[in-house]
């Protein structure tokens, strides 16, 4: 029970009503943490350090970590906090009071909240303090013992990250409205003055709640690591990329230094932290081996040697001579004389074992740091070289470094980097490798390719690991880039003669790894590897299981490890005999001391790990069959299968159950399931996640309709006379067993379909089930209630109040879901959330423009004959939605939409110039449906019928013919529609039609929410709405509204 009493009052106005909420919400039920003066937490990386006088002080870390000195920096002991969160901040007011900031980033939903702790006798014991319903935080100051001020995340609760607090942190309110990336890092002036720094260049200035960007020098996509105001006016700012600046007027101007030491590494360098004290200025980061100082308020500077290579993330100087600086590993250096000379104070491990570089996150093979880190105690740190979030921003999402972290940790693994400098295009988007170091070339000085090697042999000669790992890939994208240019080196980093001003001026030796290996999760015929099912007692569970948890921090479905991991060797110096053995077979007991951290004691037998893992492998073997269409399940047998086992073992179950449940498309039984997760699991991450897809899933008003049917028999027809008339007898027949002539073809949906340049009829027969449609959405609006009585926070989130309000005015309470709307303009003001939430109010009121782009669909008078002309009336007066590139790139591959109905059909045309890049095959393969379209060229539709913006239908046609039908949430949706396509030397394009009985009920066919994009997978993305984006974003929709000769217009 918190000592500090909390009544957390927020006002809103939601539903139309101004309503006060009591916020006596619990924390999170975190997992207990291991004994606290157990050594293994000895590696977390130190985040931050602090002195309430000159002999005690406290530094901060991963995984809850606070070591603390009582004799001025010589001795640090471990003191156990209540938390595994990630501690970001400590602060001391006097010698008495203090604080802790972090944060607890949570599995699935990817969210994070706010922890926070007090002290009262200067750090010698700590109290949870109020932070419910705050997201993750980077920096807190007090101004005194009741007023004070946080910065962090933003979330839509708190929709700029900042909040402040005049009761001792009892209660906080918001900081203003939304604007800007979540906060990196933040220095609070004053309760109403912050100046705050993030990602991709953002500074600004907030002013009693009032966010100003501030005026910098060309940043570019670089992070603002630490700002540190030495008064008011005058304070210095650093970051990615060698970055230095200083202001002398509060923070609203920025200015570069001309003053800094002219040396080539400056510009590689990472820097993490300043700190000031009189006219003398510390600046600290990566690589840990040197330390900036400036003995004269920046006139001059010096390069300072700390005789270790570890990244430093935080520094401080208490008094002119003395002063601390923390990083990766645990590391804690110490001087007495300005930073001349640094003393080792603690580090429990010296360098990484095993460093895993990845092209993205999606590459990293969980599997490797979980078995090695995690169940043997190897140090591991990751490594992502490259990043996807530079063309495509969508706030206020979790920042991808963020999730990384959490991922590696909950793998075993001791710290995590992403390079700034090496953007790709957006996920989905891979121009030829030509194409993406010309684009690096703006962005670097010299040859790309250098500054790419120089990056690695940085990395490498920084961290001095024993194995490097590296994702398996083909010959082509990010991965193949990598791995040549790691092969390359692994041997210019053991070399004394290459990259010489890492050398000379970082002070970085050459460092010679042993072996660099590559990591196969879809391939594992190779000699070595390793199965995934290995149980372990120091994990208490296998290795399979580890992966798995690390993997939910950056997905939102449990996804099971293959069965084994591949390992092939590119570069091998151990000993001939060990070269076919372990990763680190051969190694002396000296060199382990030295990268492998003490385990904590065993947590659970073989003997019963070996129980449980049985009873997991037997649900596994179920399920399997369930996918493969040979079994059968009923929730009652579901609930036996995990009858009995331990709570952890259970919920992963039930994850791996709902995933497999979701992907047989038996979505009554998947919600079952979530249903269980709710109600036994309370308090977790994973029931908070089982209640939002709940809400989620039944506001969908395209999942509803998607279940009126149940499938019985799956056809395929050609349609030879594409003529679509209410005669047709080929549209109106449901006379499926009758024998086939020559004009026909049947076949599995999933099979392939002959061709003769005609249309092809995608048809299911099903068995009729009328939906009702308003007890799913009632069912919504009653899991939305349950969730808020414990995450009121989440009233403002659009990923749970759009599906609810959407549900809301589907059952006629459009005053509460107008509530909600003008809840999130006033969050979010010009963010896309908002601007979809004006538009909500728009269509209530009609006056104005409406803030949405709009189209009008053509009222066919006569079915058009598919056949690719567009001759008909209907499309020659259809209006032509032209597409276009962000960039203005696309005058050479223009591209249009139309759009057409009638009462019966959705009509949908397309023609593409054809791209310099992209692949266009002469004569395509037999037509697929349902087949991954990734790697070509395509026109992609989704239609949200409901306007909830969390659910929609998606028609794809790539430039084969080749199509694709998905339902956001039913993998199974097989619905019945007739696609005609063609192409020349110049171009393609497809003219379709699809029921309007497979999309919607009459009573919602009077307009949508439509996303149209297409997709040249080696050149770009073109938009309707401007906002083009491979994955549907908020951002990315229009509305289109269907004109008369349909059902009456329901809002």
């Amino acid at each position: 029970m918190c000592p500090y009493r909390t009544t957390l009052i927020v006002a809103l106005t939601i539903q139309g009503v101004a309503c006060i909420f009591p916020c006596n919400t619990p924390l999170m039920a975190q997992s207990p943490r291991p004994d606290p003066n157990s050594p293994a937490d000895g590696d977390a990386a130190l985040r931050d350090v602090a002195f309430a006088d000159s002999h005690r002080g406290c530094a901060v870390g991963d995984r809850g970590i606070v070591w603390r000195t009582e004799d001025g920096g010589t001795h640090w002991f471990v003191q156990p906090l209540p938390t595994k969160a990630d501690l970001t901040d400590v602060f001391f007011l006097n010698q008495r009071f203090g604080w802790i900031a972090g944060a607890d980033r949570k599995p699935l939903t990817h969210r994070s909240t706010g922890v926070l702790f007090r002290t009262v006798d200067g750090g010698a014991t700590w109290k949870p303090a109020s932070a419910q319903l705050l997201p993750g935080l980077r920096s807190i100051r007090f101004f005194s013992q009741q007023e004070g001020a946080a910065a962090g995340e933003r979330s839509w609760f708190f929709p700029n990250g900042q909040t402040k607090t005049k009761d001792g942190g009892l209660s906080w309110s918001a900081g203003g409205a939304g604007s800007g990336p979540h906060i990196v890092t933040a220095e609070i002036v004053r309760p109403n003055l912050i100046i705050s720094g993030g990602r991709n260049g953002w500074v600004a200035l907030t002013r009693s709640g009032r966010v100003e960007r501030s005026q910098t020098p060309p940043i570019g996509e670089r992070t603002i690591r630490d700002i540190h105001m030495v008064d008011e006016s005058n304070g210095w700012l650093v970051g990615d990329g060698g970055l230095v600046l200083r202001t002398s007027n509060g923070g609203k101007n920025w200015y570069a230094l001309s003053q800094l030491p002219a040396v080539g590494f400056l510009d590689g360098a990472d820097w993490y932290s300043v700190a000031t004290h009189g006219n003398h200025i510390w600046i600290a980061g990566a690589p840990g081996s040197v330390i900036l100082y400036s003995r004269n308020a920046g006139q001059s500077w010096q390069v300072l040697q700390t005789g270790q290579t570890l990244p430093l993330y935080a520094i401080t100087f208490p008094t002119a001579q003395f002063g601390v600086a923390t990083g990766a590993l645990g590391t804690i250096l110490t001087t007495n004389n300005g930073g001349n000379t640094w003393t080792i104070a603690r580090r429990e491990v010296e360098r990484a074992a095993l460093l895993v570089f990845s092209a993205e996150p999606s590459d990293v093979v969980w599997e490797i740091p979980a078995r090695y880190s995690a169940g043997e105690g190897w140090v591991a740190v990751i490594d992502t070289v490259f990043r996807r979030d530079v063309e495509v921003r969508q706030l206020p999402v979790p920042a991808v470094p963020n999730l990384i972290r959490a991922a590696m940790l909950a793998a075993g693994g001791a710290d995590s980097h992403r390079a700034w400098q090496f953007p790709l295009r957006q996920t989905g988007i891979n121009p030829p490798q030509a194409n993406i170091y010309g684009a690096w070339t703006e962005l670097h000085r010299g040859d790309p390719r250098e500054r790419l090697l120089d990056y690695l042999v940085r990395q490498i000669r920084t961290w001095r690991p024993t194995v490097i790992v590296a994702p398996a890939g083909g010959s082509q994208g990010p991965q193949a880039m990598l791995i040549a240019a790691l092969e390359d080196a692994v041997h210019r980093a053991a070399s004394a003669d290459e990259q010489l001003g890492q050398i000379k001026q970082a002070h970085l030796s050459p460092w010679k790894i042993t072996r660099l290996v590559l990591a196969d999760a879809t391939n594992s015929d190779t000699d070595q590897g390793f199965h995934t099912a290995r149980l372990s007692s120091r994990l208490g569970e296998s290795v399979s299981s580890t992966a798995a948890k690390a993997r939910l921090f950056l997905e939102d479905r449990y996804r099971s490890s293959p069965d084994r991991i591949g390992i092939r060797p590119l570069v091998d110096h151990a000993p001939t005999g060990k070269r076919k053995q372990e990763l680190f077979s051969g190694l002396t007991s000296t060199a382990n001391s030295t990268m492998k951290k003490k385990l904590p004691s065993r947590i659970a037998s073989l003997q019963q790990l070996s129980h449980v893992a049985s009873r997991v492998r037997n649900v596994e073997r179920v399920l399997a069959h369930l996918i493969s269409g040979e079994g059968d399940l009923n929730l009652g047998q579901l609930n036996q299968l995990t009858r009995g086992l331990p709570p952890e073992a259970c919920v992963a179950v039930l994850l791996q159950m709902e995933a497999a449940l979701r992907q047989t498309g038996d979505a009554e039984l998947a919600n079952g399931v979530l249903t269980r997760i709710v109600q036994e699991h309370r308090g977790t991450p994973h029931a908070e996640w089982a209640n939002i897809t709940l809400i989620r899933g039944l506001a969908s008003g395209e999942q509803g309709w998607s279940a009126r049917g149940r499938t019985v028999v799956q056809h395929a027809k050609m349609v030879r006379n594409a003529s679509f008339s209410a005669v047709d007898p080929l549209l109106t027949s449901n006379d499926f067993a009758r024998p086939l002539n020559d004009a026909q073809t049947l076949a599995r949906s999933d099979g392939n379909l002959g061709r003769d340049d005609r249309a092809v009829q995608f048809a299911t027969n099903t068995v009729s089930l009328s939906p009702d449609l308003s007890k799913r959405r009632q069912q919504a609006l009653r899991w939305g209630e349950q969730l808020l009585k414990t995450r009121l926070d989440l009233i403002a989130d659009p990923y749970v109040g759009f599906p609810l309000s959407a549900a809301q005015r589907l059952e006629g309470a459009h005053e509460q879901a107008a509530g909600f709307h003008r809840l999130l303009v006033s969050r979010d003001i010009d963010g896309p959330w908002a601007k979809v939430a004006r538009d909500q109010l728009w269509m209530d009121q009609r006056r104005g423009q409406p803030p949405l782009k709009r189209a009008q669909s053509r009222w066919a008078e006569s079915s058009p004959d598919l056949d690719g002309k567009l001759l008909e009336p209907t499309w020659e007066l259809a209006e032509n939605l032209e597409l276009r590139s962000a960039f203005a790139d696309d005058r050479d591959w223009t591209s249009s939409v139309k759009i057409a109905h009638d009462d019966r059909y959705l009509y949908l045309a397309a023609r593409c110039r054809k791209t310099a890049e992209d692949q266009y095959p002469v004569e395509p393969d037999p037509r697929r449906r349902t087949s991954n379209l990734s790697q070509w060229d395509r026109v992609r539709i989704c239609i949200d019928i409901d306007r909830d913006f969390s659910s929609y239908v998606e028609l794809t046609v790539d430039c084969r013919g080749w199509v694709l039908d998905e339902m956001h949430g039913n993998p199974h949706w097989n619905p019945r529609w007739y696609v005609y396509d063609w192409r020349t030397a110049d171009e393609w394009g497809f003219e379709a039609a699809i029921p309007w009985e497979e999309l919607a009920p009459p009573e919602q066919r009077a307009s949508a929410s439509v996303n149209i994009a297409r997709v040249a997978p080696r050149t770009g993305v073109q938009s309707w709405t401007g906002m083009a984006s491979v994955a549907p974003l908020v951002d990315g929709f229009g509305v289109v509204t269907f004109s008369s000769g349909m059902a009456a217009i329901v809002k």
